[in-house]
């Protein structure tokens, strides 16, 4: 696993994940966004966001290069990955997952202590889409392309087909604290004791892919298959190329 440095590094890194033209976005957890252009070879350069700092959880992005971000009761969104992140309209207590169905341009809320919400198309109200369901602890979200949703707990996984189903407990032994899944498929999960495991095109078991343990804050997949995590400890961006992963 190699260590991804700049001159700009903040102390506690958040959230991370990648636009589709390849730039690099990390949230300082109690800062500002920063954003690397160059696939990660240069700096994490902060975006010096009028609405910063903020304790940013959780990012997504959609076809158009659209970046959400969520921090304390609100969701943020840079549009078409230029200028200043702006507050999206409606509030929540305590977002904490979000994720944009590709399919469809849906976007889910996950909230700390709460339901599941959905605005379709990227468009209107969010409407609660896990009514009657127990209160759950909601980490991390992911979506595959045709619309089938994840949302992690702090105890389980659970998942919406089609996005127009309830939300089914996958009978996971961990706790999820943030989600991914890739291009061709594969689910990953990282879990709340900091573990990474990967489902192999979102079938059959999970795998322990049996990395160094560090302080893993957030991480995302990008199209090689390498994993890039954040830790909360010292601050830093660290990735795992796909060779040597040992499952």
């Amino acid at each position: 696993m190699t260590f991804i440095t700049g001159s700009n590094n903040p102390t506690s890194w958040g959230p991370i994940g990648f636009a589709p033209n390849g730039d690099i976005y990390v949230g300082n957890s109690y800062g500002d966004i920063h954003v690397c252009v160059s696939g990660g070879s240069g700096d994490f350069v902060p975006l010096g966001s009028t609405y910063s700092p903020k304790y940013w959880q959780h990012m997504a992005f959609n076809d158009a290069g659209d970046v959400y971000i969520v921090a304390d009761s609100n969701i943020y969104k840079r549009t078409g990955g230029t200028g200043d992140v702006v507050p999206y309209g409606q509030t929540f207590q305590w977002p904490q997952g979000i994720c944009v169905a590709p399919n469809s341009g849906d976007i889910y809320i996950a909230l700390q202590s709460g339901s599941i919400y959905k605005q379709t198309g990227g468009a209107g109200p969010f409407v609660d889409v896990n009514v009657g369901e127990p209160t759950q602890y909601w980490s991390g979200m992911a979506a595959n392309a045709v619309g089938d949703v994840y949302a992690g707990t702090w105890s389980g996984l659970f998942k919406q087909t089609y996005g127009v189903s309830g939300f089914v407990d996958q009978g996971v032994p961990f706790g999820c604290n943030d989600i991914q899944i890739t291009s061709s498929g594969d689910l990953y999960v990282m879990t709340t004791s900091g573990d990474i495991y990967k489902q192999t095109g979102e079938v059959g078991a999970f795998v322990n892919i049996n990395q160094k343990w560090k302080p893993w804050t957030k991480f995302d997949v990008d199209g090689s298959g390498n994993i890039w995590t954040t830790i909360s400890s010292g601050g830093g961006v660290y990735r795992l190329l796909f060779n040597e992963m040992s499952m």
